[in-house]
């Protein structure tokens, strides 16, 4: 399954915070769960966590002096928001196809949410119909943050005015949150380049060094973006690196690109071995400008670029790919 921006873009801190003398505490009973279950955040932990469940029972406490959001990653597919109130606590039970919270504001209004995305699924006119009367019915919830992201900004052409039209709706501490000044950033500039070329790859490697553009405009090159907690995008490595041996004589080069956040983690996950390619990221998820300008909504997701890094094709595999590449260094041999 790939994975849509919403697992990292979405975990933010909502208010600014100067203590943590206080915790919430979310209990679980979920039935069907594995006994991993990660959890994402942002600000100001910038980092991914772990909890273990048994039996699909789980407790996880943490420090919350703000209202802040984290997510949970439910059997590496489900994605489950949670807001987490200063001495605040939540319940959430049921099982992975149908979920239920119990606990302070928002907690419960994403009962509301977990309802209308069972009973509409694919309806996206119906979805975002409701999403808009959602806005108006409770315009001070922070669950409007998740409804934008998930919803109106996470596609391939968002439509600006329809996210105008709903911020508008919205109250005062909800436009404060960092996230709805990134999506009013997007809407200012429209955040997403329309460009058919890379202009650069401003992203350091695990040593904190930049990748030479003149280098990297040598060859056919392969931008590969995954996340070590994304099961699907690490193990297709091994196929890329496959293909990149079956390549070895020719002009032709992988650069991974990362969406982690959390960098011993990453470092900890680099792939040994046969993936032996230029690894980039800057530890800023889906918030990367880099992933923002070029449109990367889910993972896996490649783009091929020719020798003078103009964009030959997106989100292709398998065949296809290795096709495309062909032609690029048949091409540029020319």
């Amino acid at each position: 399954m790939k994975k849509i921006a919403f697992i990292i873009a979405l975990t933010l801190t909502l208010l600014t915070s100067c203590k943590n003398d206080h915790k919430f505490t979310l209990n679980g009973d979920i039935k069907g769960i594995s006994d991993t279950i990660l959890v994402y955040y942002q600000s100001p932990y910038n980092s991914i966590d772990t909890i273990m469940a048994k039996n699909g029972r789980f407790e996880y406490s943490i420090p919350a002096d703000t209202t802040t959001l984290f997510s949970l990653l439910l059997n590496n597919s489900k994605e489950v928001p949670v807001f987490a109130y200063r001495d605040g606590e939540a319940n959430i039970s049921g099982s992975l196809s149908s979920i239920a919270i119990e606990g302070e504001e928002d907690n419960m209004k994403m009962n509301e949410i977990f309802d209308m995305e069972r009973k509409m699924k694919d309806d996206t006119t119906g979805i975002e119909k409701w999403i808009e009367s959602f806005s108006k019915k409770y315009p001070g919830s922070f669950a409007n943050v998740y409804l934008l992201n998930k919803y109106f900004i996470q596609r391939e052409k968002p439509d600006y005015n329809r996210i105008k039209s709903i911020l508008a709706n919205l109250d005062g501490k909800v436009k404060d949150v960092p996230l709805i000044a990134e999506i009013q950033n997007v809407i200012t500039d429209r955040g997403i380049s329309n460009s058919t070329t890379i202009q650069s790859i401003s992203l350091p490697d695990k040593n904190g060094k930049y990748p030479e553009w003149n280098a990297l405009r040598e060859k056919v090159t392969l931008l590969y973006f995954w996340a070590s907690w994304d099961r699907e995008s690490v193990e297709m490595q091994d196929s890329l690196a496959a293909m990149k041996k079956a390549l070895s004589n020719k002009d032709f080069q992988i650069v991974g690109i990362s969406l982690d956040i959390d960098k011993p983690h990453w470092n900890s996950r680099l792939p040994q071995d046969s993936v032996n390619w230029r690894q980039l990221c800057d530890f800023k998820g889906w918030q990367s400008n880099f992933i923002k300008q070029n449109k990367v909504s889910k993972i896996p997701y490649t783009i091929l670029l020719d020798r003078k890094m103009n964009i030959i094709a997106t989100d292709i595999y398998g065949k296809k790919l290795k096709d495309c590449i062909y032609q690029a260094i048949k091409k540029s041999d020319k």
